[in-house]
């Protein structure tokens, strides 16, 4: 299940869709489904690839702590 949650964080972050990624990720936890780092690693490079740098630190942050 992890792949396929992946594989559509993945592509929603290359198109440019960030927040909608962030909407997957929320619901990844809400049915019990841990995010692991390629989740994450996903999620910043979308932030990223639209600019929003400070967004992709937040998230970096998060991940830290």
């Amino acid at each position: 299940m992890y792949h396929t949650f992946n594989v559509w964080v993945d592509m929603l972050g290359k198109e440019g869709e960030a927040a909608e990624a962030q909407r997957v990720i929320d619901i990844m936890i809400q049915r019990g489904i841990r995010p692991d780092e390629v989740t994450y690693n996903s999620l910043m490079d979308g932030y990223c690839l639209r600019g929003e740098i400070d967004e992709a630190r937040k998230v970096f942050d998060m991940i830290r702590n």
